[in-house]
């Protein structure tokens, strides 16, 4: 039978869990956006070239499983 203290402890774990990861996620979309906002020529190509490349590697997996 879980103690009534150790049920309480557990559900402050998980919140101050959670409040955690959205400030990891929020770090990390600042970021990739400042990122972006500093090259934005250089993230053009990078995203031209991850389209034609997963565009080739779908064609390629369509062909082998034809």
């Amino acid at each position: 039978m879980v103690n009534p203290d150790q049920k309480h402890s557990s559900i402050h774990h998980l919140e101050q869990a959670g409040e955690e990861v959205e400030e990891i996620g929020k770090q990390a979309y600042h970021k990739i956006a400042g990122w972006i906002k500093t090259h934005p020529i250089l993230t053009l190509i990078l995203s031209f070239l991850l389209s034609v490349t997963s565009n080739l590697v779908s064609q390629w997996i369509w062909d082998f499983f034809k």
